[in-house]
């Protein structure tokens, strides 16, 4: 991957390119007839075939594997057939997150509608805590259960399942998680993860383990004891329909990547919600005014918080009760409890975060690499989330200990450049238990080590920072320039949903888009509505949270950005827009004190400068004419903070005696000894922003400038051509009345001066005379303007203004040509210089 170092932006991200294969993306649009972008992003996903890309563009459900190609799938059927027809009380046994929600409503229904006498237990996260325990199975045994099932949990339980085995239960385990070196004594454990397991796929959710289970009944229920063949039959997927949305539910919410047998069921279940919504979900959905599609992110940011909120603050059955509810009389009750309790777990969550962003803001140099911090009676359900939260805010691992007790038990989280399992692996001599992965861990530890962890995580952090190159937090799938931004590509994009984790939207990147529009929406207006411009296109973009995630963004500046495209839908009609995760300012330039905003060609100079008037700094404005001086100090209102400066000269008495910080090049400066004087005034300002707002159009002026101060060969023939007119009149009497004369009779307007110093040429190559104002013409030439042009071309004086000329021209390309970087340089010199 390319990577690249963020410019002076707005989020100082680094940022990686995908590779950029033009012979294999070319080849995969063309074979399955799709836009450009959308073959690099599938190219990205690593499929370069037009074979693979069908199967991912168009998910089936004869993609799925057969359930039975499962270690051990046969013999849990086996178990739980023979349980079923035996009559045997059966328990599934969950968990208080929705995947472990969904499997235990999944497999929960479909045993009772075989025919089985099905309990159901899930655990309580702040009184029993994650997995089996010996006095939970030691009352499901006093209430008649003989089958323990377990759903996204249990591979890790050997001793709990020791026990319910030696109360005579038979035990049957499903879990996704990773097995331990050692299983536990079950009758049948399905895991795909497990070391002698040979599904094709491994990264179910727990529920999806369940639903393959489901799958597996069911054709065992049809082939009755027949041999099994290595296809899913039609008839076991149609029965498995009515749980499409629960797996779904899980699959998403778990963020298992939504690749392979995932995308399929996700895809499916997404489907199947269009048509088929239950009743918990309905009424879940009008507790949150989530009206519309349900999508992937639906579920992710309004239907998942909000069941997983059941089990964070309090009893997770509920979540479960309103997924089994059978009508939205049973079933808003308890969405409207679940969504109080979303509220009561944000605001729960607000209060932790400003706690402990507060104790990360007070921590010593030395333990801020890795903020480990702690504090009584944090709910345990919500730490795991304010992790996240900080993470984010201060790009470094994290981990928040909830002490009770003289204990702590504790959730972090860690970015791809810092492993946190691994870490927490070298510190096992302090914790009591640890348990995680990557990016995600959590541990039990006593009080009194806290100091040591701390210290220890620091140092950890400190030296693999220093031996691991920096991790991009931006992957961009393509550059996309604005003529490729189109609702088409949007509608080809959707191709690719469900969108999620192992999936996500694809990211793209363009550059030096003109900010037109800012408008401050939504809640509390913290969502930034933004207008954008490039090379005649116009598009609307929308920067969730952008208020705090960014600096205040003054309109007419240059940003390059980081978006997703979406179709914004409002009144029934589709507009498209830019959804932007991060940008940088494309127009600034910085070194030292001295700040470069680049905005050469800019057309709307007045309005720039009017909203660089409203941040209330002063700022000195360069022109080269009076006349726009005073146009701009009449357009401007004279507002108080403005200040000009004509070619350079100024009175400070003027602005108080106090340089301002903004200095704006409204017009290309003639020559570069005016700008640099003027740089060298502002050597002892402590921050100097320099904006160049003139254009090529500035060049047209200052050519007419030149022409009417600086005598070209073709200005001096003309004034000797029309002085001849006026000798033969006798016209010379007066030396002003001579200077008007001649002024009239010229073809441009030339201005006093130029027609002095076109006399002065022409007296240094003896053309005239001058004495005491009097003109007397040299009469030697007539018509042969080539001998006069050759004398005056000679003259030291021409010369000089020719070089005056040459400088200025070259000095004006310079300007309008150079890199933004290279003019901040001549600013810095300028003011060095001082």
């Amino acid at each position: 991957m390319r990577k690249f170092s963020s410019k002076n932006g707005f989020q100082q991200n680094a940022w990686a390119l995908f590779p950029q294969d033009k012979e294999i993306i070319t080849g995969l649009a063309e074979a399955l007839q799709i836009p450009l972008p959308l073959a690099q992003v599938l190219v990205n996903r690593g499929i370069k075939t037009a074979a693979a890309g069908k199967v991912f563009l168009t998910p089936e459900p004869v993609q799925l594997h057969s359930p039975f190609a499962m270690k051990d799938m046969e013999a849990a059927t086996t178990i739980i057939w023979q349980a079923v027809r035996e009559g045997r009380r059966i328990a599934v046994y969950g968990d208080y997150d929705v995947d472990g929600i969904g499997a235990t409503a999944l497999l929960f229904t479909q045993l009772r509608r075989l025919g089985g006498d099905v309990v159901y237990h899930i655990p309580n996260r702040l009184v029993e805590g994650y997995g089996l325990h010996e006095h939970t199975i030691a009352r499901l045994v006093k209430d008649g259960v003989s089958l323990l099932v377990t759903v996204d949990c249990g591979i890790s339980d050997r001793d709990a399942v020791a026990f319910a085995r030696e109360q005579g239960m038979e035990v049957v385990i499903t879990d996704h998680h990773l097995p331990p070196t050692e299983l536990p004594p079950a009758n049948a454990i399905v895991n795909p993860h497990r070391v002698d397991c040979s599904y094709p796929f491994k990264d179910l959710c727990g529920a999806g383990v369940a639903f393959k289970l489901g799958q597996a009944l069911l054709e065992q229920q049809e082939q009755d004891q027949k041999e099994h063949t290595m296809v899913a039959t039609s008839n076991a997927w149609a029965g498995m329909e009515d749980y499409l949305d629960l797996v779904t539910l899980a699959t998403v919410a778990d963020m298992v990547p939504l690749l392979g047998e995932n995308r399929v069921l996700v895809t499916y279940g997404l489907r199947r919600m269009e048509t088929v919504l239950r009743p918990g979900l309905v009424a879940l959905c009008e507790a949150a005014a989530a009206g519309g599609k349900i999508t992937a992110e639906t579920i992710s940011f309004i239907i998942a918080p909000r069941l997983n909120a059941a089990g964070r603050l309090g009893d997770a059955s509920r979540a479960l009760e309103l997924l089994l509810a059978g009508n939205l009389e049973e079933a808003r009750p308890l969405a409207g409890e679940l969504h109080e309790e979303n509220k009561r777990r944000q605001q729960v969550e607000a209060n932790i975060l400003k706690e402990a962003s507060k104790m990360a803001g007070e921590m010593p140099e030395n333990e801020a690499d890795f903020l480990l911090l702690a504090a009584p009676d944090w709910p345990q359900g919500v730490i795991g989330i304010v992790a996240s939260r900080l993470l984010e805010q201060y790009q470094r691992p994290v981990m928040l200990i909830s002490l009770v007790g003289g204990q702590g038990k504790g959730s972090g989280r860690s970015g791809d450049d810092f492993n946190l399992s691994a870490a927490l692996k070298e510190c096992a001599p302090l914790l009591l238990a640890f348990g995680g992965h990557h990016c995600a861990a959590g541990l039990t530890m006593q009080e009194e080590n806290i100091p040591k962890l701390r210290r220890e995580l620091n140092r950890l952090a400190r030296q693999w920072r220093a031996e691991a190159e920096p991790v991009p937090s931006l992957y961009v799938d393509a550059l996309l320039k604005p003529q490729q931004i189109t609702e088409e590509l949007v509608r080809q994009l959707e191709l690719l949903e469900p969108f999620g984790f192992g999936n996500p939207r694809p990211l793209f990147y363009s550059n030096n888009w003109l900010l037109e529009q800012k408008r401050e929406v939504g809640r509390g207006q913290r969502h930034l509505q933004l207008g954008l411009s490039r090379d005649g296109c116009f598009l609307k973009a929308i920067f969730f949270d952008g208020k705090t995630k960014l600096p205040d963004l003054q309109p007419l500046r240059e940003l390059d950005v980081f978006f997703t495209l979406s179709f914004n839908t409002w009144q029934g009609r589709d507009t498209l827009q830019l959804e932007l995760s991060a940008g940088v300012f494309s127009d600034e330039y910085i070194r030292g004190k001295i700040s470069l905003l680049d905005h050469r060609g800019l057309g709307r100079k007045l309005d720039y400068l009017r909203e660089l008037g409203r941040q209330g700094e002063g700022c000195l404005v360069f022109v080269n004419t009076m006349g726009r001086l005073r146009k701009l100090e009449q357009q401007l209102g004279r507002n108080k903070g403005f200040y000009f400066t004509h070619q350079g000269q100024f009175q400070r008495e003027q602005m108080e005696g106090i340089l301002p910080s903004h200095l704006v090049l409204y017009d290309l400066p003639l020559q570069k000894g005016r700008l640099t004087d003027l740089f060298q005034a502002f050597g002892r300002v402590n921050k100097l922003t320099v904006h160049l707002i003139y254009g090529t159009e500035d060049w047209q002026d200052n050519l007419r400038l030149l022409t009417a101060t600086i005598p070209s060969l073709s200005v001096l023939e003309q004034v000797f051509h029309a002085l001849q007119e006026m000798a033969a009149t006798g016209d010379f009497a007066d030396h002003s009345k001579t200077l008007t004369s001649l002024k009239g009779r010229l073809p441009f307007s030339p201005t006093i001066s130029l027609l002095e110093k076109c006399l002065l040429i022409m007296k240094e190559a003896a053309c005239l005379e001058l004495e005491k104002g009097k003109i007397k013409l040299e009469t030697g030439f007539g018509d042969d303007y080539c001998t006069l042009l050759g004398k005056l071309a000679v003259a030291d004086q021409y010369n000089w203004a020719r070089q005056k000329w040459q400088e200025a021209f070259r000095w004006q390309r310079y300007l309008l040509q150079a890199k933004g970087e290279d003019i901040l340089n001549l600013c810095l010199e300028g003011v060095q210089d001082s």
